[in-house]
């Protein structure tokens, strides 16, 4: 009801840092998993090598097949900067971390376009080349009677989770526990349940 006060249940064992998160879960001979991102905005991804990223003493394997699993994107065409490229498996969560960060250079071809300072001006003339500019903006406010120029201007708001970014899978036979951060429980459980149901089918659990 509007203006009554709300009593939050896990308030108290989060300002006691006694609150458990999803990786505060650990599951019996776990490993980790680290993405291994790219470092260009705009490429593709001409080959992998994984051999001296498997040498080192806490990786396991280096994921570079995502058959099965459905993404927004094409994995061999690189669209923006920090896109997944592949995955470290490691026995540890900084020894996959560290792997992935040096490791993440290989693969990716330089962006075709660099910013320029004419950046706006080749923005304009692409849009004109393919019909989709609307109007001219400029001409419009050195012939309108009246020109209002005002700049507005706000504090920043950053906004700081208390709970990192985690998803812990543990499976028990044909039973599969998961532990995530997620803000709607029904559909990560519907999630859930489509990937373990793809996971049976193609034989990776």
């Amino acid at each position: 009801m509007t203006g009554q006060p709300v009593a939050r249940v896990d308030g108290r064992l989060k300002v006691t840092g006694r609150a458990r998160y999803a990786a505060d879960n650990p599951a019996p001979n776990m490993v980790y998993a680290a993405l291994v991102t790219s470092t260009v905005a705009r490429g593709s991804v001409e080959r992998i090598e994984p051999a001296s990223a498997v040498r080192h003493p806490d990786v396991l394997r280096v994921l570079t097949d995502f058959g099965g699993v459905k993404l927004p994107y094409d994995i061999r065409q690189v669209s923006c900067f920090g896109q997944a490229v592949a995955i470290v498996v490691a026995t540890t969560s900084r020894g996959g971390h560290r792997t992935a960060h040096r490791w993440s250079r290989c693969g990716t071809e330089p962006p075709r376009r660099r910013p320029t300072s004419d950046a706006p001006q080749a923005q304009r003339s692409r849009a004109a080349e393919h019909g989709l500019l609307r109007g001219d903006a400029d001409a419009a406010l050195r012939t309108a009677a009246v020109v209002t120029d005002i700049r507005y201007s706000i504090e920043r708001n950053n906004h700081n989770p208390m709970e990192i970014p985690a998803t812990v899978a543990s499976w028990d036979g044909d039973q599969l526990t998961v532990w995530d951060k997620v803000q709607s429980i029904r559909s990560a459980r519907s999630r859930r349940m489509r990937t373990r149901s793809a996971c049976r089918s193609a034989t990776c659990g």
